[in-house]
């Protein structure tokens, strides 16, 4: 008899109270909702609706407003709407309920695997290694609201290959955060008949945005410079590959430490893009839909928590399905406890969240692999 899948997320929940009851025992008071990246937006409209510098740049320990002008717009428009406090509050609110529906909509539509319960599902977005799911709700990043609203979005094009909502969502949200912008594939992949509408909605997005730089030159430019401060000056690269080489480059104190970052994730996303579409082929049993959508998160140059949180537990039970729950607990406890390590005593964020992108890039890659080697299901 089968077991029920609400079975299998128990120990993977109990799995990750343990660590998380280890991590607070050794640093207490780690985890405040303190909304840091909430509070960056919230000064930098407030700055720039009293006539200051919204990309003022003070230290490399400071944290800077590193979005388009776009942005001050709308957040502006937003204040003006509810009030600064108003808004504040109307965002938080929305923040959390995108957190807490995320995990539901992965599991649910992309993930597609019942042998793998919801429960888990959350405990492994949460307390992904580093605790990178806890991290993005504490920030109030807004990538986590993006997500949410963008894989929702694209809940029609999945089912029914209506795609208008999704274009929409990514068209607004990448105004924001071009980072977006690879999640264009999704139609592409998903979808039948898209190419025309992706490509035109893809146009739209990056001449709005390069617009900006005649429209609003002065803020452009300075959000440009402050940019370019975080992230080749202070190293604020992220941790996908081309994080990963451009951090070991600068600690060795070697050169090239564009360039070679660069032509790394070059390499990298040339291979996701062969392997996605030798994947659009394949047939659409549950571990596809993760699949895909993996591989577009790689095609993002600049891949942080708020991102990884997202990946990981789609990476890790598309990963484990072959295997059973004693090999796959012990396999998640394996990734944590070094994350643990370097998050505790060293306190490295890099290592930390290294190892998590090494991890899902594997188990992508493995998966992929398997798919694409296993025979087709017959019509």
């Amino acid at each position: 008899m089968q077991q029920k899948p609400s079975l299998r997320g128990w120990p993977f929940l109990l799995a990750a109270l343990f660590i998380t009851a280890i991590y607070y025992h050794l640093r207490p008071g780690a985890f405040h909702l303190i909304l840091i990246d909430c509070g960056v937006y919230a000064d930098a409209i407030k700055t720039w609706m009293a006539g200051g510098d919204p990309y003022r740049f003070v230290s490399g320990d400071d944290l800077p407003f590193v979005y388009p002008p776009v942005f001050l717009y709308a957040g502006a428009l937003f204040a003006r709407l509810f009030t600064l406090h108003g808004g504040w509050i109307l965002y938080v609110a929305i923040h959390l309920l995108a957190t807490a529906a995320l995990p539901w909509i992965l599991h649910r539509f992309y993930l597609q695997d019942r042998n793998v319960s919801l429960l888990a599902v959350y405990a492994l977005y949460f307390a992904a290694p580093g605790f990178i799911g806890m991290l993005a709700t504490e920030t109030g990043n807004i990538a986590v609201l993006g997500y949410a609203l963008l894989l929702a979005a694209a809940v029609p094009g999945l089912r029914r290959n209506r795609w208008l909502f999704f274009y929409v969502a990514l068209l607004l949200l990448a105004l924001a955060k071009p980072s977006f912008l690879p999640f264009l594939l999704l139609p592409l992949l998903f979808g039948r008949g898209q190419i025309l509408r992706s490509v035109l909605t893809g146009l739209l997005a990056t001449g709005s945005l390069l617009s900006q730089r005649w429209l609003t030159p002065a803020l452009y430019a300075r959000f440009t410079e402050t940019l370019a401060k975080r992230t080749t000056e202070v190293g604020d690269v992220g941790v996908s590959l081309f994080g990963l080489v451009f951090h070991l480059l600068h600690n060795l104190h070697l050169p090239g430490q564009i360039v070679l970052p660069a032509l790394a994730y070059a390499v990298l996303a040339l291979t996701v893009l062969t392997v996605l579409w030798l994947l659009r082929s394949r047939d659409r049993t549950p571990p596809w839909y993760a699949l895909v959508l993996l591989g577009v998160l790689f095609l993002n140059p600049r891949l942080e928590y708020y991102d990884f949180c997202v990946a990981f537990p789609l990476a890790f039970f598309v990963f484990v399905r072959p295997l059973s729950l004693k090999f796959s607990l012990p396999l998640y406890l394996a990734l944590v406890i070094p994350a643990l390590f370097f998050l505790i005593r060293h306190r490295d964020s890099v290592a930390n969240g290294g190892i998590g992108a090494l991890a899902i890039l594997v188990f992508w890659a493995w998966s992929s692999y398997r798919l694409l080697r296993a025979p087709a299901i017959p019509a």
